[in-house]
């Protein structure tokens, strides 16, 4: 299990609140940042959390799972020779996030953080600092307004090859969002050589009665958690070319250690543009 130790809640609270959050209502942002161990959430956020880790123990080690799978992938894609990333998110850059990856792995590639919660955006503003780091607000569901923004203008160089990162978004856009299509624009914007890494909490190995009190619980928190199944999430590469292993569970995505299936899981991949 992820261990982590809560952050004082005054403490968490009053930097939501200093960037214009609402202390009273979970966002997922803070759900988020809560099961990661960070100091940005509220105690409402901690509530809703607490109560779905009351249905699902494991639901620290499955966010801990997804943000590996992201970190084995952007490896991948440094040693491939990429130097610039764009990350869609929610939720604060935290753990092992894109920029300090990258100051590792492949030091000077340029990393954009675009975020879909206005707070996250204004708060993590005044801590990303440095010429080849940049953030800004950007609802996902108007991708074509990314490229134009003026830190994109800025950090990213559209004619060249860009790795384009889709992190804790696609499990709270609908099926009326169309987010085959959103994906697809976004891509667009991007050269051959491309890739697109995403994923997303599935449908399929879930219990039906797991699924209707994770349904449940994130309906009291005000969030609804869409689960997608592998067709679904083989869709949104289409038109790209499907890397091994292909869209698979988090876990089974290029390990680098034994894993084990937990009752909850995401299915992952990673796609080239050709």
């Amino acid at each position: 299990m992820l261990t982590w130790q809560p952050p004082p809640p005054v403490a968490a609270d009053a930097r939501v609140l200093a960037s214009g959050g609402d202390p009273t209502v979970p966002a997922h942002s803070g759900m988020m940042d809560y099961l990661l161990g960070g100091d940005f959430n509220t105690a409402a956020d901690r509530a809703a959390v607490e109560k779905i880790r009351a249905v699902a123990p494991d639901i620290g080690e499955v966010v801990a799972e997804n943000l590996a799978f992201y970190s084995r992938a952007l490896r991948t894609v440094f040693k491939a020779g990429i130097e610039q990333v764009v990350e869609l998110g929610i939720g604060m850059p935290c753990g092992d996030a894109a920029h300090h990856l990258a100051r590792r792995v492949s030091p000077g590639t340029k990393v954009l953080y675009v975020s879909g919660d206005k707070p996250v955006a204004t708060h993590a503003k005044s801590h990303l600092t440095g010429e080849a780091t940049g953030i800004f607000y950007n609802d996902i569901r108007e991708p074509h307004r990314i490229p134009e923004h003026p830190e994109a203008r800025r950090l990213i160089d559209w004619d060249r090859p860009v790795a384009i990162v889709v992190r804790d978004v696609l499990n709270y856009l609908q099926c009326e969002d169309n987010p085959q299509y959103l994906l697809a624009r976004l891509m667009k914007s991007a050269s051959s050589g491309s890739y697109l890494i995403a994923s997303n909490t599935t449908s399929e190995s879930i219990s039906d009665l797991l699924y209707e009190q994770l349904a449940h619980s994130f309906s009291n928190a005000g969030q609804k958690l869409v689960f997608r199944s592998q067709a679904e999430m083989e869709s949104l590469f289409a038109g790209l070319t499907l890397l091994d292993p292909g869209v698979v569970g988090v876990h089974e995505w290029r390990p680098e250690k034994p894993t084990k299936p937990l009752p909850m899981q995401f299915l992952g991949g990673m796609a080239i543009k050709p």
